[in-house]
């Protein structure tokens, strides 16, 4: 019984490194590859997920390349479809594609504005969770609660509450 339970864990962590990596085992990391090599050479079930996955790559390296013109083709598409399903709301000249031009030299980022823009999100991501878990900003959703009609029986402020409320009970 151990033994089979041995197996399907091992077919579970072949197949997450089947849908990370595919299936080159080139591109896996080194350790995976060297403790994975044996099982697949002995286990059908494994050789059969390493031979689906192959199938899968190869489809994938023949599917065809979409240009870049075709690309811009499809958003300016989906940029007149909105606007033309609700024009007060978006404007053409307000939808501008992400990415940075060539010139752009940001001094602490090494000159590439895509790692700023990855540090500000990164700092979002900082605040936004101290902001979610110091209970500091309590007293301003009950503030926006109350003037926005919402009370605390809707069911998110609710969560809110309890959540707070058992943080500062744990304190």
């Amino acid at each position: 019984m151990t033994n089979h339970a041995e197996s399907e864990q091992r077919l579970q962590e072949l197949n997450q490194l089947l849908e990370t990596y595919g299936a080159d085992m080139g591109r896996w990391p080194a350790a995976d590859r060297i403790s994975l090599s044996r099982f697949i050479a002995i286990n059908p079930r494994a050789k059969a997920a390493v031979a689906e996955a192959a199938a899968l790559d190869r489809l994938l390296d023949a599917a065809p390349r979409v240009s870049v013109a075709r690309q811009r083709a499809l958003a300016e598409r989906i940029v007149t479809a909105a606007v033309a399903s609700n024009p007060s709301v978006v404007k053409p000249g307000n939808v501008v594609p992400f990415r940075a031009a060539k010139s752009t030299t940001l001094p602490f980022f090494g000159g590439h504005a895509r790692h700023a823009a990855g540090a500000l999100l990164a700092a979002s991501l900082v605040l936004g969770i101290f902001a979610g878990t110091s209970g500091q900003f309590s007293p301003a959703v009950d503030y926006v609660a109350e003037a926005t009609g919402l009370s605390d029986e809707d069911s998110e402020l609710a969560f809110y509450a309890e959540t707070s409320a058992s943080a500062e009970e744990s304190l």
